[in-house]
């Protein structure tokens, strides 16, 4: 029960998320930042070595993308193999 209440959760957070789609202004982002903050976001520093080999790259997006790399994230650990000792790399 626990876990259909978790996926409901996550459904609502996504509708919200995208919802909100071509409303924001779209402004140059710096990759290497809107990345660190969903790596920030998720929590995960303590358990994995995240390497961000994105320097250097700006885009034109809004806050969406934040939540793109959080979501990417989310989806690497969920498929990463427990116990492996190479970092996740983006």
């Amino acid at each position: 029960m626990e876990a259909a209440v978790d996926w409901i959760a996550q459904i609502l957070e996504h509708l919200r998320v995208f919802s909100h789609i071509g409303l924001e202004t779209k402004c140059s982002v710096d990759i290497v930042e809107i990345f660190d903050d969903a790596v920030y976001l998720h929590n995960i520093c303590n358990r994995l070595k995240v390497v961000n080999e994105c320097h250097g790259l700006c885009v034109t997006a809004d806050s969406l993308l934040r939540s793109i790399f959080f979501n990417l994230i989310d989806d690497s650990i969920k498929h990463w193999e427990n116990g492996q000792s190479n970092p996740i790399i983006f």
